[in-house]
């Protein structure tokens, strides 16, 4: 962050920061769920899309996002939270400015998969970032904010996509969605730890969805494995965190 507006953040308000760049960024995750939806008859004038082409372009960031969201934490964990959700947000902005240029159905579709991609990717690191830039008397007031941001994303989507297609184009509902990349600070929340362990591909269909690196402030446990018989059992793998 530019030292001209470093006296704004302070330790006392460094959280509310934080809590402000993440809903923020999931205020842009959630708001590609619905707002294409409205824009889709502009979009099949001016590109002359399919049906299924206009189901893609809906359906492509869904799926991609839904997959992935396992995966995300997973890379978060792994190499750390700060890293990870950069990573989704050069993505998703990416994927953003390639949608709006689309030329063709095709080439719509495949920037909404991406899209979906980077969301992926950051969603997960949103949550933990903010439980761990959160004493735990507050925590729950954050986490009542981040849970209010998503729902109002979800629900301003059609109106935002209607009033941005028919004012401008359809192309500028894919123009608002670039979060703001920060600078690295000391002690910036958004700097993640990593977790020294495998991604293990062979248990990715069995892993269940996992939020990126819980705090340090207490035990914490994963345990993944395929179905296993017998009262002495034991799973495959496991990871803890103290």
């Amino acid at each position: 962050m530019s030292t001209r507006y470093s006296h704004l953040i302070t330790e006392a308000n460094r959280k509310w920061w934080t809590l402000g760049a993440m809903c923020f960024a999931l205020f842009m995750i959630m708001l590609d769920n619905t707002v294409v939806n409205v824009a889709l008859p502009s979009i099949q004038k001016d590109l002359g899309a399919s049906i299924s082409g206009l189901e893609w372009t809906i359906n492509g960031y869904t799926l991609s996002f839904a997959v992935l969201l396992a995966t995300g934490g997973r890379l978060g964990d792994i190499f750390g939270r700060r890293r990870m959700f950069l990573a989704g947000v050069t993505i998703f902005a990416a994927a953003s400015a390639t949608a709006g240029l689309a030329p063709d159905e095709t080439s719509l579709v495949i920037s909404r998969v991406v899209q979906g991609v980077g969301a992926a990717l950051m969603m997960p690191g949103t949550l933990s970032i903010i439980t761990d830039a959160f004493p735990p008397e507050e925590r729950g007031k954050a986490m009542g904010t981040w849970a209010g941001v998503s729902a109002l994303a979800l629900a301003i989507g059609p109106v935002l996509g209607g009033f941005l297609t028919e004012s401008v184009t359809w192309r500028a509902i894919f123009y608002i969605k670039h979060p703001g990349r920060d600078r690295r600070r000391p002690g910036n929340p958004l700097r993640g730890s990593r977790v020294p362990r495998h991604l293990g591909w062979p248990g990715r269909s069995t892993t269940p969805a996992s939020p990126s690196s819980p705090p340090a402030s207490r035990p914490w446990c994963w345990h993944w494995s395929r179905a296993t018989r017998g009262a002495g059992a034991r799973p495959r793998s496991s990871a803890c965190w103290q």
